[in-house]
């Protein structure tokens, strides 16, 4: 009886012995994590969590029982718990969960009430570790022996880096952009959990998801190296060269590190701040105009897309020496470079949707794998699409109908998404530059009629083609003899990014001096867009009288499309979704 006693003190002691030993241990990493690692691991486990708590949200608690109340107060917590997650996390997850703050056409309302608040501020380190960073990228010197004046304080700080301002040595100002010290740390976890988290919710509910992975992976990658953003800034620049309405700083490579930007300084007044730009003069409608050409020439034309067009990477001044407005672009991190299959067919597709051309919409779709064409191009347009003109009829929508397409929704995705190993990977960062341009637009009044612009510029991307051989003497004549770029035949064989994007900017240039047969078709699809413009501006009109006569506000165009599209949604997937929040809501 005494051994079994012992025995038993002996295990317990054990227990108590091993136990407080994990303690210990899990203490002691997770200080070492969060003090030495910058809590790369501790964040994944936050993350892992996270999902976890979804998972049973959404796969176990998600039923047909459910009233359409307890469907909003799920999609409540969940949207929540990330929102939290991601301000815990910071860094790499405030870009994501800005990216969910911009996707307010297609997710539930709550994720937008939170998501919107999610602001890339952060706080700025020390200039200690500020001066640490650049003597490892400048063979140790310091930011005072390379520029005559840097301020310790700096200008701005975000998740991922901050700007300091500094002044060259002959007294011109530059914006200097330095790297977080933990980015570079964080990077390779945070992406090895993206992957397991997705790869793992595709296997869960049977839904294609994981295709999406590595496009988003490689733009977060683009991001954190500074080399690309340069690079990036100076394939922009050379695509709008010839039209000095609009401007990218220019790069001072000399200074520049793969964790280190210095850019040409700039003083303007960012475009969400329309009372500023109207008491400095601009007209704010001409400043939307040049934000929706500038993003439709490089989504139709140059092929070279600014993923983040956010109203914070844009600034508005006064040409120098000139009168004239000028759009100044900034923050080159995140782009999308189309193919030039992908970037013919995105015009095509544009051309059809506004000529309602079904056959060529849906073959189109079907080359990208997916199967509901009306769908797809309801969220390309932002607008409701349906060639046989039914109309969407929100009061006939009981709150049953509400949470029965809520519990299919993930089945009507399936069906929209017929082989996503065929859908073309530039579609996610393209979707998001559209419906961030759109959220800029209704911010600043609706003051552009966008769909009919961006399918303009579609008409005449069409016309821009590397493989015509008219194109392609046209543009090597001007390469050899005016320009003086390296042979022709080289770049118009490469693939290089610059060679692409100054390829068909060259082209779009030499086509407007040279001219070319009218198009009859052309002219058709232009009458089509005469008939959108007179809708706009009907719309503007009536919008204005209300201001006027009645002393009321009414939506603008954006707002009417806005609502129009939701209708198509939630008739579609099942949610009803409160558009007031968004990027339009940094406006004012």
């Amino acid at each position: 009886m005494s051994s079994f006693r012992a025995a038993k003190h002996v295990g317990s002691w054990m227990v108590r012995s091993w136990t407080g030993r994990a303690c210990t241990a899990a203490i002691v990493w997770h200080q070492y994590d969060t003090h030495f690692k910058h809590a790369r691991f501790n964040r994944n486990v936050r993350s892992i969590w996270a999902a976890v708590e979804t998972l049973v949200d959404y796969k176990f608690l998600f039923s047909r029982q459910r009233t359409a109340e307890e469907l909003e107060a799920l999609h409540e917590r969940v949207a929540k718990r990330w929102y939290d997650v991601c301000c815990k996390n910071a860094g790499l997850y405030i870009k994501l969960g800005q990216q969910i703050a911009t996707m307010n056409h297609i997710l539930p309302p709550p994720y937008l009430k939170y998501f919107s608040e999610l602001h890339d501020q952060a706080p700025s380190v020390s200039y200690e570790v500020v001066e640490g960073i650049f003597r490892k990228e400048f063979n140790g010197k310091k930011p005072q022996e390379v520029f005559l004046e840097f301020d310790k304080e700096p200008i701005a700080s975000a998740s991922i880096a901050q700007v300091h301002r500094a002044l060259l040595s002959d007294g011109t100002p530059v914006a200097v952009k330095i790297q977080k010290p933990e980015i570079a740390v964080q990077l390779p976890w945070d992406l090895a959990c993206f992957h397991l988290l997705v790869f793992c919710f595709e296997k869960i509910f049977d839904l294609p998801m994981y295709w999406t992975v590595e496009p988003v992976c490689q733009a977060v990658r683009q991001e954190v190296d500074f080399h690309i953003e340069a690079r990036n800034s100076k394939l922009a620049r050379d695509f709008f060269e010839e039209d000095k309405r609009f401007y990218i700083p220019s790069v001072l490579w000399e200074y520049t590190s793969r964790r280190v930007l210095t850019m040409e300084w700039i003083d303007g007044i960012k475009i969400s701040k329309l009372s500023t730009l109207r008491e400095n003069g601009f007209d704010v409608a001409a400043v939307a105009h040049l934000m929706v050409e500038a993003f439709s020439r490089q989504i139709f034309l140059s092929g070279f897309v600014h993923a983040d067009p956010h109203p914070g990477n844009m600034l508005v001044r006064r040409r120098p020496n000139s009168r004239e407005t000028q759009l100044v672009i900034l923050d080159h991190g995140s782009y999308l470079s189309e193919s030039e299959k992908f970037r013919k067919q995105y015009c095509e597709l544009w051309k059809a949707m506004v000529l309602l051309d079904t056959a060529t919409v849906d073959s189109i779709c079907k080359s990208w794998g997916i199967k509901d064409s009306n769908f797809f191009a309801s969220l390309q347009l932002l607008k409701p699409y349906n060639p046989e003109k039914h109309s969407v009829h929100l009061n006939a929508t009981t709150m049953e109908d509400i949470v029965k397409l809520q519990v299919e929704a993930y089945e009507r995705v399936k069906r929209l998404l017929g082989d996503s190993q065929q859908v073309p990977r530039e579609l996610i960062l393209l979707g998001r530059n559209l419906n961030i341009v759109r959220s800029n637009n209704k911010g600043m009044g609706s003051s552009v009629n966008r769909i009919n612009m961006m399918a303009h510029f579609a008409a005449e991307g069409i016309s821009v083609d590397l493989e015509n051989p008219l194109d392609a003497e046209l543009y090597k004549w001007y390469l050899e003899r005016i320009a003086h770029q390296p042979p022709a035949q080289e770049i118009l064989r490469s693939d290089n990014l610059a060679a692409a994007a100054m390829g068909k900017s060259r082209a779009v240039f030499l086509n407007r001096s040279f001219g070319r047969i009218i198009d009859l078709n052309l002219l058709f699809f232009k009458s089509q867009l005469l008939l959108i413009s007179v809708v706009y501006y009907t719309t503007q009109l009536w919008r204005k009288a209300n201001e006027v006569l009645f002393g009321r506000k009414v939506g603008g165009f954006e707002d009417i499309l806005e609502a129009s599209v939701a209708a198509t949604i939630e008739a579609k997937l099942g949610f009803k979704l409160n558009l007031d929040h968004g990027v339009d809501k940094c406006f004012g």
